[in-house]
């Protein structure tokens, strides 16, 4: 297309969009506007009536909410606070974490160093020590022949039978027994 031709076609264009233009738009704009928003602004007369009486009923729930809200807010508020801490505890974290594997390592060392691994113990004379060391700890503490502080292990309504039973079959009183002391009466009064 030559120069003039597409000057031409553009002068006719502007010349044909001149007078739309000049119309004043914002004025149609505005009755547009209104006459779709008349429904709208109808509608939200009911509507900011219940919704006034709904906030109305429910504001004690609000001032409920707004005071636990504030609680949370100090208590986030506090731990913001508390963030130089954070990094000198991780800090501290890190030196104990390396200083822990750094003694593990060196424990390693000595002990392979001066061989001091342990050796592999046999299962059955551990058994034999443990069961041989229960049977001189329950001997100690059942099988005593110490009359004094014991009382039977059943209360005969017979005191013969009772005087009658072996030492092993005394145990320790238990309670507030054994630190009572019985008063006799006085037969002289």
């Amino acid at each position: 297309m030559p120069e003039s031709s597409s000057s031409s076609f553009i002068d006719t264009i502007v010349h044909i969009l001149q007078p739309i233009r000049s119309l004043n738009w914002t004025r149609y704009l505005g009755l547009i506007t209104t006459a779709l928003s008349l429904p709208l602004r109808l509608a939200w007369i009911p509507l900011s009536r219940l919704l006034a009486l709904v906030t109305t009923l429910l504001a004690p729930a609000g001032y409920v909410l707004a005071y636990l809200g504030s609680w949370a807010a100090a208590v986030a508020r506090f731990l913001v606070s508390l963030e130089p801490l954070y990094t000198f505890f991780s800090v501290a974290a890190f030196i104990g974490v390396v200083a822990g594997v750094l003694v593990a390592v060196a424990s390693a060392v000595v002990t392979t160093y001066f061989n001091m691994q342990d050796e592999p113990e046999d299962v059955s004379s551990w058994h034999r020590r443990r069961s041989h060391r229960k049977h001189v700890y329950q001997e100690q503490q059942y099988l005593r022949p110490e009359p004094q502080g014991l009382e039977p292990d059943w209360h005969w309504a017979d005191t013969a039978q009772a005087q009658a039973q072996s030492p092993a079959r005394l145990r320790r009183v238990s309670g507030l027994q054994t630190e009572t002391i019985l008063e006799e009466d006085d037969s002289e009064e």
